[in-house]
């Protein structure tokens, strides 16, 4: 499909980024096979919101910076039912910062759930969540969770929005707050079938119901996205400290737009297959590891929409060699 494509002025500009906290955090024992964790967290955001637009919004960068602080609630509980079986629950809020995954002593989970996403600046989340844990066997696992995120984004928009077309081909003057429904889903089961052989099978399933702006290279604005992965592995150790891994992963995604050209509605499915091969050699004395890591090699070409599984899917073959040391 043919589109018009808009242009900037150059634009020189700069943007306080900053991200200031204090947190308390405590567990609760002694209470029979409950566990409570709690916490209380301030979080102060200054965010450049305006010179960072959404991916390929084609809205012009200015300077609108975004600012908030709040106090955010933590509550997780964990149940040991039975000596093989734990229930866990969590509820927790949290206002992210714009300047990325920071070194930081605070616990990135609550009860077993991740707290910390790659979130745009300012973005306050709600976050809900329930999990099983259950050992099968001395040697077997399985378990599932699943967590409800609700968003509240704020995102640079401009005085004069065109009915369809929105924002594109204008500057940034003001900020709206847009929002997401998440869902997020994981199934897993692992364990060892021999002494130097471990396997793994887990499901991740994403739902995203949003209105923040996500457009295409085509022009086309997105606003729900489903996103279903499947990966068994294999992990092997051999003698002499040599050990092996490799991965498959399965997507299958669905992504609905919107034409503004058009006016209507259209679905976009990618499905596909990668896989990832990983050598190495653990050193004696614990001296440090060598791994060689071999990501998509089959150069598997495929087309995948940003998406919170928190993970990185490699469109071509990608060869890594990492050398860590130990201090002895």
């Amino acid at each position: 499909m043919s589109g018009t494509r808009f242009g900037f002025p150059p634009f020189a500009a700069s943007g306080d980024d900053t991200f200031s906290n204090g947190y308390l955090y405590a567990k609760v024992r002694g209470l029979g096979p409950v566990e409570v964790s709690a916490g209380l967290v301030y979080e102060d955001v200054l965010a450049p919101v305006g010179l960072l637009p959404p991916r390929d919004a084609q809205i012009g960068a200015a300077d609108v910076p975004f600012e908030d602080n709040k106090v955010s609630p933590k509550v997780g509980v964990s149940v040991h039912a039975t000596s093989s079986t734990v229930i866990r629950a969590a509820a927790y809020e949290r206002l992210n910062p714009a300047i990325g995954r920071l070194q930081t002593l605070e616990p990135t989970q609550v009860a077993g759930f991740n707290q910390f996403f790659d979130d745009p600046g300012g973005t306050s989340s709600r976050n809900y969540g329930l999990g099983l844990d259950q050992r099968v066997s001395h040697n077997f696992y399985f378990g599932l969770s699943a967590l409800n995120r609700d968003l509240e984004i704020p995102e640079p928009f401009c005085d004069a929005p065109d009915p369809l077309f929105g924002c594109i081909g204008q500057t940034a003057t003001t900020l709206v707050e847009r929002s997401s429904d998440d869902w997020l889903g994981n199934v897993y089961i692992n364990g060892t079938v021999a002494q130097r052989v471990a396997l793994s099978l887990d499901y991740a399933y994403e739902e995203r119901d949003f209105d923040f702006t996500q457009v295409s290279i085509d022009g086309s604005f997105g606003h729900y996205l489903e996103t279903q992965r499947t990966r068994p592995q294999v992990r092997v150790f051999l003698p002499m400290g040599l050990f092996a891994h490799v991965r498959s992963s399965y997507y299958d995604q669905q992504v609905e737009q919107f034409d503004p050209v058009n006016v209507a509605d259209f679905t976009i499915d990618s499905e596909f297959w990668i896989t990832d091969v990983s050598l190495g050699y653990r050193m004696p004395r614990r001296w440090g590891t060598v791994q060689l890591d071999v990501l998509n090699v089959g150069d598997r070409e495929f087309t995948f929409y940003r998406s919170s599984l928190e993970e990185s899917v490699v469109p071509a073959r990608t060869v890594l060699l990492s050398v860590d040391f130990n201090s002895p």
